[in-house]
């Protein structure tokens, strides 16, 4: 059945009366959480970056969980309605109709996947390298390139047996985008190519396996708080010796626990002390603090 798509006005206000967050709004986007997020995921989203309404039309689309659509699927996400019962409420405010007509008719460009489109990034500025703690050396062990475009780093994806490429992702200020879309980035780990040892540090961002490796540790990312059977399975494969360094929040933490339990009978796994000073992940840390937060790990039987 056709699906009418009212739009409102002022989406941003639409939004916060849906109770949404608002990251920031854009002149053709506003950013929020995702609404779709706990049907597809089983778990709501916390970070902004991944989904966002575009103001004049009301498509919608998230790069995390793949939920998207029209401003009425918003509302009847968000407030569990039918899809009369979302017009309605779309139609107390001041709106617009969007008809297929006036949707942009955009073909996405296919991306070609090869080890040659990677190196046609650039390296990334040594102003972006200096304000992340990485340096050139690091982005050339990890395969790390920048993106002008985009204005962001892009971080590769490779199969963890082969090394072959499989694709990329990209990370700018305000996202976090996969290519290709459906990427199998849960099957692998950052940065098993430049692990030299098999004493290694997990953590969250790619980045932050960077920054690691300038202070002297082998270390991978799982792309994220998740971290999924197969990648569980290859850290039992590659580590002798595990430091769980996932970022000190809530996901982070409930992570690692998970991890613990699953991982402490197979290998010698430690957790990361973080400083006394309040940071949220091995980015913001110095050097020196990396060093001593993983020479001081907790190991598991004192958790």
């Amino acid at each position: 059945m056709e699906r009418t798509n009212l739009v409102p006005l002022d989406i941003p206000q639409a939004v916060a009366d849906l109770g949404m967050r608002i990251g920031r709004v854009t002149y053709k986007e506003v950013w929020t959480l995702c609404p779709y997020h706990e049907r597809i995921h089983g778990r709501p989203d916390r970070k902004i970056g991944s989904f966002s309404i575009n103001l004049e039309t009301g498509a919608n689309k998230c790069f995390g969980c793949g939920g998207g659509g029209i401003f009425a699927d918003v509302v009847e996400e968000r407030l569990n309605l039918e899809h009369q019962e979302a017009l309605l409420w779309i139609m107390k405010r001041d709106v617009r109709l969007v008809t297929p007509d006036d949707l942009p008719r955009k073909i996405e460009p296919q991306i070609e996947i090869s080890e040659a489109a990677m190196y046609a990034f650039d390296m990334p500025p040594v102003e972006e390298q200096e304000a992340r703690g990485i340096t050139e050396e690091a982005c050339m062990a990890y395969g790390i390139r920048w993106s002008t475009k985009e204005h962001g780093w892009v971080l590769p994806i490779r199969d963890p047996d082969t090394n072959q490429l499989l694709g990329w992702q990209t990370k700018t200020k305000n996202s976090v985008l996969n290519y290709p879309t459906g990427v199998a980035k849960r099957n692998t780990l950052f940065g098993l190519d430049a692990v030299t040892t098999d004493d290694i540090v997990l953590v969250e961002s790619p980045l932050d396996a960077a920054k690691i490796w300038c202070a002297g540790y082998d270390a991978v990312a799982s792309y994220g708080a998740a971290v999924s059977d197969d990648q569980r399975l290859l850290l039992v494969r590659k580590s002798n010796r595990l430091v769980l360094a996932l970022d000190d929040d809530e996901a982070g933490r409930r992570t690692t626990q998970n991890l613990l339990e699953l991982l402490e009978p197979r290998m010698i796994v430690s957790v990361f002390r973080y400083p006394g000073r309040q940071v949220k992940d091995p980015g913001d840390m110095t050097y020196e603090e990396i060093e001593t937060a993983i020479e001081t790990a907790i190991p598991s039987f004192k958790i």
